[in-house]
């Protein structure tokens, strides 16, 4: 249940910080302009920290000092993945979005979604396993 809870916690701290708190102006700039790309990952990766940290700790799925520790390395690694993956997509998304080219914004989209979920998941699953909770 645990595993389930922590895996639960990080997909809510992930659609908060990548979906709701990233205005229409964040998603539109990010392809073209970097600081605003470093904006959105800032903004997402304190979200996910908030959220993992406090959550983790009180969900009682690891002590405060593992939760702390599982929160910045979590979030480091998936800040800095952030950046990488949004660098490229949002730029496809934006050329398709533009040239009308509807199902490829959404697979792309969905691509980029995929990624940031399965790094999130194998962040949060490598942690558990090195603070012997699997």
């Amino acid at each position: 249940m645990d595993i389930f809870l922590g895996v639960l916690l990080l997909l809510v701290a992930h659609y908060i910080g990548d979906f709701y708190c990233q205005s229409r102006y964040i998603a539109e700039k990010k392809s073209e302009n970097l600081w605003v790309l470093i904006k959105h990952v800032g903004i997402y990766s304190m979200v996910l920290f908030v959220i993992l940290f406090t959550g983790l700790y009180l969900l009682n799925i690891v002590s405060l000092l593992h939760a702390f520790q599982m929160a910045i390395g979590i979030t480091f690694v998936n800040g800095l993945l952030h950046y990488m993956i949004d660098f490229f997509t949002s730029k496809m998304n934006s050329h398709f979005w533009k040239t009308k080219q509807v199902r490829n914004f959404w697979l792309t989209i969905g691509f980029d979604q995929l990624l940031h979920t399965g790094i999130l998941v194998y962040c949060y699953a490598d942690m558990l396993n090195n603070f012997n909770y699997i």
